[in-house]
């Protein structure tokens, strides 16, 4: 009689052995795998002289740039801005100019790839 028992027992076992992983197998199967794509942006960052400067993207104002530096107010003196500040434009060709007191800078034809950030020096 106990060697009955011991093979339901076992047969128990097996069969819920046998639902865990057919469980398993199924539940693997509705996993679904993907790529994560980042949104299309690109950016622009201007360093150097951007006291008064205009820029034009496409020929269309975009932004006037603030200095990149700061004047202390205890020593008088220039101190450069710590934060970089970039400006979101969209991937592909632009033509970038950037002017102050109507004499043009900058004038160039960039072409950005997707999540890109370009430096423009300004002089």
């Amino acid at each position: 009689m106990n060697h009955k028992k011991a093979n339901r027992h076992r047969r128990g076992f097996l069969f819920l052995c046998a639902m865990i992983v057919t469980a398993g197998c199924l539940n693997g199967c509705g996993y679904v795998e993907g790529v994560v794509q980042k949104s299309e942006k690109s950016f622009l960052w201007f360093t150097g002289n951007t006291k008064n400067a205009v820029v034009y993207v496409d020929n269309r104002e975009i932004v006037r740039l603030t200095p990149s530096y700061y004047i202390d107010e205890r020593t008088g003196e220039k101190t450069k801005k710590e934060e970089t500040v970039l400006y979101q434009i969209e991937p592909g060709r632009h033509e970038i100019r950037v002017e102050r007191d109507g004499k043009v800078l900058v004038n160039r034809l960039l072409i950005l790839g997707n999540q890109m950030t370009k430096e423009i020096a300004i002089p």
